[in-house]
């Protein structure tokens, strides 16, 4: 019982937080005639609770969410429009430019979440502390694996990219 009061107020910590950032940052909704409020209020509230359902699941699709996050990361520090098709993904590097066959780096990845998710049902222990030790490790982990990866092979994608506008 104790964990969930404490994950109650991370999360109302969490929010009341987001209101400050989104008042700093003028995230409002303005009433107009559509509206059903009648004054100013802050916009995306909820979110934070989309963000505590996230975590939840993270255990799920931690391989995934991994190189997704990182992957943003990545563009956002290239400074890259995030709503632009892109083949940045480890995923993607490992179709298109180290050409193993779409199905194999499927199987890998799933392997390694199901590595993941049945070490986390048989082998971590029952309790709070454990659960979060084991996905904060396994994120650790996973993350120095993708920017080894990268770090190794990413000049191939850039290889292509040059290859690309040398045609245009």
């Amino acid at each position: 019982m104790l964990h969930y009061v404490l994950i109650f107020l991370l999360l109302l910590v969490a929010e009341v937080g987001y209101f400050r950032i989104a008042d700093r940052c003028n995230i409002i909704d303005r009433p107009n005639e559509r509206s059903s409020h009648a004054s100013i209020v802050l916009r995306g509230g909820g979110i934070i609770f989309l963000v505590g359902l996230w975590l939840w699941a993270l255990k799920g699709v931690l391989v995934y969410g991994v190189d997704g996050c990182l992957t943003i990361i990545h563009r956002i520090l290239l400074h890259e429009n995030l709503g632009e098709a892109h083949r940045k993904h480890a995923y993607q590097l490992m179709a298109n430019e180290l050409q193993i066959g779409h199905v194999k780096v499927s199987l890998l990845y799933m392997g390694l979440q199901l590595a993941i998710s049945l070490a986390f049902v048989f082998w971590v222990p029952n309790s709070v502390g454990a659960h979060w030790l084991f996905l904060s490790g396994s994120m650790v982990v996973l993350s120095m694996a993708y920017v080894i990866f990268m770090k190794k092979y990413y000049h191939l994608h850039e290889a292509y990219l040059q290859q690309v506008a040398n045609k245009s």
